[in-house]
């Protein structure tokens, strides 16, 4: 059943027309994004797992400070990415756990 969760999920995020990205908290260090991301963004898979978090999100002290409260909540909160331009492009963050995702209801 975990394997099959794994695979839904795995199709889920790699097909989205949402720009996704996973953000290891103990590193910041970038560590998935998906296609969709890559396009809006302008950055190859390769350029964006090199990145950790201050070199692509505005105000990267703010967000760390702010994540454990964040990371706690249901809501979205707009926030500042930088494209490969360096130009600003607003984006939405939700967090949540892998481990709620993989324990809920089928």
């Amino acid at each position: 059943m975990l394997d099959s969760k794994l695979q839904t999920l795995a199709n889920l995020i790699s097909h989205s027309d949402h720009g996704i990205l996973f953000v290891d908290i103990n590193s910041w260090e970038i560590v998935y994004s998906n296609s969709s991301f890559h396009s809006q963004m302008s950055y190859s898979a390769e350029e964006v797992l090199d990145k950790k978090i201050d070199q692509i999100f505005s105000d990267h002290h703010l967000l760390q400070t702010s994540l454990a409260k964040l990371a706690k909540t249901e809501s979205k909160y707009k926030w500042m990415m930088r494209g490969k331009s360096k130009n600003l492009i607003p984006v939405t963050l939700q967090f949540t756990s892998l481990n709620r995702i993989l324990e809920g209801n089928d």
